[in-house]
């Protein structure tokens, strides 16, 4: 028996040896609060801290196209890395993400700052009995390694950064539904496995000059779950900014002046389309903040403030624990029932709120070099003024929720996109036809330059029908009673902002394949109209529709004749997904 503990302690004594000691001082901290670290020193940090610490558990989500890995920190006060067990223990689960823009870092230094500081220093270290931590370090590796002093001409430190998009020229934060990119496929099957409670994104923002250090964005104008938007207006918001206050640190909704830049406008506060990742969290009833730090602070306030903001929500989360929980359990059912739903929210000009903004005095200056006149700020003399913020609380429509979608097989990559953002899809096992309502478009205008890479469509008119349509052996159909049911209509309704249509998805319903010849579509229109009064009626009262002045063509009258015509494809402009309602 005393050669067994013998034995034991050596091996005890040769594990701790094995585990080596990190230097946890941050870059940040090193550099006087004026650094940050590249992709190398980045993960460095990171897996030193899982090497540290039993709480901490490095792994890559993902790969980059340059194959560069994509890190995530689990951080579980009990070392869990599952979510399954990590839910038993009844902790929330926290998503923490930095650098989506990696020229915008301030996350990624408070969130290393506090993982640190909970684990070494035990401070905050009561946090850990509450929650457990999906921590992204550097979401868009390949643009943390373009590090230069010139990524970001507005912005005061640190000294070095990374670039705004990834090494495919994309910009992230516009691709949580297209997901065009590895780095957001991983992110998305990160959320679908471990469905986190609350979400964190943390940028630096451009704009005007103010003396807020700090500023967040978060969707409360009705488009998303009632009662997680009541909770982020009704028990976050003002706690949030009564703490940061005590703190010494004001904060305020995120700063967009219509037009952009001008400190003499109102703010327009908008909802945001599940495109960005505040939007898409909630979409799928996961409540969160967009933190948006000011480029001009120095860069130590810009990630102090960060740390606040996550810390002091947490201690928010866990003070109304319980109706937290229920907000998010009843989210979740209020998907399955869900009959409509408000779109595209608009600047409501009754509704709106005057602030005490905290901002700097201005002088309008002429520029000899451009002949023009700009702002310019005199942070020596802050301000208090009083501005109108416009909320966007009204709908452009609504939409009634479908029982079902059906999506044509031609359309794979479409399948795949719903498959990806964790929707179940039921294959038809044979051809199939099927009653159906979808929509016949018209007026199509298309953005002038390509947008993320997409020829993108700028505005249509919609109108509903219903017509038969065959649904080819492999055509799935998705189901609306789902979690998340808000985000699925935004990748499959038209109208929708950031739905895939609006990325180019279906350009190939938008145009034309046949046309025909003047010479042959004359005497058609002369027998069409001979065989057919009542189509005689509607060629009138369709002429009818133009000015006097402005009457329509040869060739768009014989358009018209050709649309009402066997030989005119009825496809074209009709959208190829199908709903039954």
């Amino acid at each position: 028996m005393k050669k067994i503990l013998i034995l034991l302690s050596a091996l005890l004594v040769v594990a701790g040896c094995n585990k080596k000691e990190v230097d946890l001082t941050t870059t940040f901290e090193k550099s006087n609060y004026l650094e940050t670290d590249d992709y190398e020193g980045t993960i460095a940090y990171a897996k030193g801290l899982a090497q540290q610490f039993d709480q901490v558990h490095y792994q890559s989500i993902g790969k980059t196209v340059l194959g560069r890995d994509v890190p995530l920190l689990i951080v579980d006060e009990n070392g869990y890395t599952s979510p399954k067990k990590i839910r038993k223990s009844g902790k929330n689960i926290i998503l923490v993400q930095s650098c989506i823009h990696p020229g915008e870092p301030n996350g990624k230094d408070a969130m290393f700052l506090l993982i640190r500081n909970m684990l070494n220093d035990n401070i905050n270290s009561d946090l850990l009995s509450d929650f457990s931590f999906l921590f992204i370090p550097v979401l868009s590796p390949d643009g943390l390694a373009n590090f230069s002093p010139y990524n970001r001409i507005n912005q005061n430190g640190p000294k070095q950064m990374g670039w705004r998009v990834n090494a495919q020229g994309l910009n992230l934060n516009r691709d949580y539904t297209k997901l065009d990119t590895p780095e957001l496929r991983a992110f998305v099957a990160l959320f679908n496995a471990w469905q986190p409670d609350f979400f964190f994104d943390t940028h630096a923002t451009d704009g005007a000059d103010y003396q807020y250090v700090t500023t967040y964005s978060m969707e409360d104008f009705g488009n998303y779950d009632e009662g997680l938007s009541q909770w982020l207006d009704d028990v976050w918001e003002p706690q949030i900014r009564h703490t940061m206050q005590d703190l010494g640190i004001p904060i305020t909704r995120y700063i967009e002046f219509q037009p952009w830049g001008d400190p003499t406008a109102s703010l327009c506060d908008r909802s945001f389309a599940p495109i960005f990742s505040q939007a898409y969290a909630i979409a799928r009833n996961c409540p969160g903040v967009l933190l948006e730090t000011h480029m001009l602070k120095p860069y130590k306030d810009r990630v102090f403030s960060t740390y606040q903001m996550i810390v002091e929500t947490l201690k928010i989360i866990r003070g109304d624990k319980e109706n937290f929980k229920a907000r998010l359990a009843q989210a979740k059912k209020n998907d399955l029932t869900l009959k409509a739903l408000p779109i595209n929210m608009q600047s409501e000009m009754n509704d709106t709120i005057w602030e005490d903004f905290l901002g700097y005095h201005f002088d309008t200056v002429w520029s000899e070099v451009t002949g023009s006149w700009y702002y310019a700020y005199d942070t020596t003399r802050p301000e208090r003024r009083k501005t109108r913020r416009i909320l966007s609380t009204r709908p452009e429509k609504t939409l009634a929720v479908p029982k079902e979608y059906i999506i044509p097989v031609q359309y794979a990559e479409v399948i795949d996109l719903v498959k990806a953002h964790g929707f179940e899809v039921n294959e038809l096992k044979s051809e199939k036809t099927l009653k159906v309502n979808t929509y016949r478009f018209s007026n199509v205008k298309f953005m002038p330059v390509p947008s993320e890479g997409h020829s993108r469509v700028a505005h249509c008119d919609v109108e509903e029908i219903t017509k038969d349509v065959t649904f080819p052996k492999g055509s799935v159909v998705v189901k609306t009673r789902q979690n998340g049911v808000r985000l699925l209509m935004n990748l499959l309704e038209p109208e929708m902002e950031g739905s895939l249509f609006e990325w180019g998805f279906f350009n190939d319903g938008l145009q034309r394949v046949e046309y025909f010849e003047v010479y042959k579509m004359e005497p058609m229109a002369q027998s069409m109209l001979a065989a057919d009064p009542f189509l005689e009626g509607q060629f009138k009262e369709w002429k009818a529709t133009f000015p006097k002045d402005q009457q329509p063509s040869q060739y768009e009258i014989l358009n018209w004749f050709y649309e009402h015509s066997p030989y005119c494809d009825k496809n074209y402009l009709v959208y190829p997904v199908g709903m039954t309602r």
